[in-house]
Formats: structure tokens, C-alpha cells, sequence
């Protein structure tokens, strides 16, 4: 039986320099990208949209962000104890640092309405360089961001004139 995720990638570019927003998980203590397993005949875009609502206590709604999903690759993972395969989508954003900071700051104030809501303790923005001195889950670390489809697809969303603006979230 093959597992479907979806994970959601929301990035910035602030002078010609990425910055990646990481969600540190409540449970293991590691940072990554929001993901999740999608239900029973969910597509894939359904689960990313309904997990970048959930992990980020609905800051993030469907009807704000329902255009801004772009690029995505797959990747099938043996990190798993099921065969996986992840339909990832990068989230360009829009802005400024002191925005940026803003966002941070609003997840740390909303309350989680529900248990999946209340899954992720923190965020945080991060230059590509900087990702791996967190406690990085190591799926991501060993297997997505190694990946050549995965830097193919990012720099095709960089160029990419779309992108969902911060202020329309604060």
C-alpha cells in the first residue's frame, strides 16, 4: 500500500536571498515543513491545502491561499515503515522583514482551535545555509533537500511572478 503526504514549502525572497518558514513540532522537537497524510480519496492538493490551514491555526485559510500553491514534485521515500510518496508544493510569500515578523509573532499569539491545530509550537524564517543548525527532521535533511528536483522546482517557483502577500495574512 502505497502512502500519499503532501507538504507545503512557504518561502520569502528578500533581496535576492530565500528564506524558508520552518514549523517546529510539538511532539518530536524537530523543525521542518508543514506535511500530513492525506484521508481516504483526498487529492493531494486537498491535504496541502487543509494542512497548511491546520498547521498554521488557520492563519494561513484555504480562501487566502487557494491560488498561491505552484510548483510541486514528487518524491518517493523508503524513509517510512510504508512506501511514501510526497507531492510537495513551495509557497511563494510576499513582503517585508518586519512582516515576516509579524507572521512569527501572530502564530506565537493564536490559540489552536483543535488538536491538529496544536502541532507545531513555533516558527520561524531561515536562510537556506542556516536550516541545518536547527534540529532538523531528517527526512528533510537527508532525502528531500538533497534532492535535484527538489532545487530544480524551488528555483522555477523563485522565478516564478506569483506570491501570496504577508500582509494579506496579518
Amino acid at each position: 500500500m502505497l502512502r500519499k503526504k503532501a507538504m507545503v514549502i512557504p518561502y520569502i525572497v528578500i533581496d535576492k536571498e530565500p528564506f524558508f518558514l520552518l514549523f517546529k513540532n510539538k511532539k518530536y522537537k524537530t523543525w521542518g515543513f508543514m506535511s500530513g497524510t492525506g484521508e481516504l480519496n483526498e487529492s493531494y492538493n486537498t491535504t496541502a491545502y487543509r494542512e497548511l490551514e491546520e498547521e498554521t491555526k488557520r492563519i494561513f485559510s484555504i480562501n487566502k491561499t487557494n491560488t498561491h500553491l505552484q510548483t510541486y514534485f514528487f518524491h518517493k521515500s523508503s524513509y517510512f515503515l510504508l512506501p511514501t510518496k510526497y507531492k510537495a508544493f513551495f509557497l511563494k510569500l510576499s513582503g517585508t522583514k518586519t512582516q515576516m515578523n509579524k507572521l512569527v509573532t501572530l502564530f506565537k499569539k493564536t490559540k489552536a482551535m483543535t488538536e491538529y491545530e496544536d502541532e507545531n509550537t513555533e516558527i520561524k524564517f531561515v536562510k537556506p545555509n542556516q536550516m541545518f543548525k536547527h534540529n532538523f527532521w531528517d527526512f528533510l535533511r537527508y532525502e528531500l533537500m538533497k534532492n535535484k528536483h527538489f532545487n530544480e522546482r524551488l528555483i522555477e517557483s523563485i522565478n516564478n511572478d506569483i506570491a501570496l502577500k504577508i500582509s494579506s495574512l496579518l
